[in-house]
């Protein structure tokens, strides 16, 4: 999971939740999905897929 974030290759905004959709790759190079959440003091991963 911080590997897709470390390399993330698309990220976009969600307005109706507050929340991150960042695309990137796993340690193996697999495509992850991962939804964060950004708040001041952390940065708080929400669901993996």
């Amino acid at each position: 999971m911080l590997s897709a974030l470390e390399t993330a290759q698309s990220f976009a905004y969600q307005p109706e939740n507050g929340r991150w959709r960042v695309c990137g790759k796993d340690c193996n190079g697999f495509a992850l999905t991962v939804i964060v959440l950004v708040d001041e003091h952390a940065v708080i991963v929400w669901t993996v897929f």
